[in-house]
């Protein structure tokens, strides 16, 4: 338990640390790093299970989902500025700088308020607190069974819904953040993937999400068909999302070998996932294989 103690303790001082620096992008990226860390451990935390965590600690809440806000609009402009044909001085463009502009506003104004300083540090006081009197042996073993329920949903996404995806991104990386907190040497376990696949994995997950992102932003300006130049970034943020998709599923397939890889179609104007049939074993590899007495 000491570990762990000391693990929050040092996600604490970093978090407030990162807070007294300039509301940038790279500040925004460490803020919800240490509030992601932190969600991840209160899931495999007894009261977790019961509560959640944006209930229990609605200052740390807010914050996140702003600064989740903030830095999803700020990766879909950067995904934009990939695309060719994209202008930041265009319709599109002014109205997705306004909404970055508003969002970081927002933050700011809960930073400055001192009403909002004293209870966010009151929250970080309240989950040392429930930590402090938390069982080391009993977090530990939480923290095994989320990985195997991790890997469990590794075994039985097939990339038919994005949701799954989506699900399985956010699975992976609270395992990896609950490992930092218990390393796998104190629960005398090998887990399988090891947390390098589990990595490699995430990096993928996260490249496809935010073009994923991108795309679902574009689909929702999408209300005028006859905007040729929004028509063609959307096109090219489809098939962007949809290469990234393929490159997930294959590594999926590594750690899950009856799974299949996806074959992407055309049909009419809408880009189909379609998915072959599951090989079976022939009845000449059923009889060579070994026979149990």
């Amino acid at each position: 338990m000491g570990l762990a103690t000391l693990h929050i303790g040092k996600l604490t001082d970093g978090l407030q640390y990162w807070l007294h620096k300039p509301l940038k992008r790279e500040m925004i990226h460490q803020v919800r790093v240490h509030l992601k860390k932190l969600r991840a451990l209160w899931l495999i935390h007894p009261t977790g299970n019961i509560i959640s965590f944006g209930h229990s600690f609605p200052a740390l809440h807010r914050l996140f989902k702003k600064a989740g806000f903030y830095r999803d609009l700020q990766t879909t402009l950067l995904c934009l500025e990939t695309l060719p044909g994209w202008n930041p001085q265009d319709k599109t463009g002014q109205e997705l700088n306004e909404k970055i502009h508003t969002a970081k506003a927002k933050i700011k104004q809960d930073l400055h308020k001192s009403s909002f300083k004293q209870k966010f540090t009151d929250d970080l006081h309240k989950f040392q607190a429930y930590y402090s009197i938390a069982s080391g042996f009993l977090l530990r073993s939480t923290r095994t069974h989320y990985r195997t329920e991790a890997n469990r949903l590794m075994s039985a996404t097939d990339g038919r819904m994005d949701k799954q995806l989506h699900d399985l991104r956010i699975k992976i990386k609270n395992s990896l953040f609950q490992c930092e907190a218990f390393p796998e040497k104190a629960i005398n376990t090998q887990p399988i993937p090891s947390n390098h696949a589990y990595q490699t994995l995430q990096e993928q997950l996260g490249k496809w999400h935010d073009w994923w992102f991108t795309t679902n932003y574009l689909q929702q300006l999408h209300n005028n068909p006859g905007n040729p130049q929004l028509e063609n970034l959307l096109e090219q943020g489809e098939k962007k999302t949809a290469l990234l998709k393929r490159e997930v599923m294959r590594t999926l397939r590594k750690h899950s070998p009856k799974m299949v890889d996806p074959a992407v179609t055309t049909m009419g104007d809408k880009k189909i996932i379609q998915f072959p049939p599951a090989k079976r074993k022939t009845a000449r590899l059923q009889e060579k294989s070994p026979k149990i007495n």
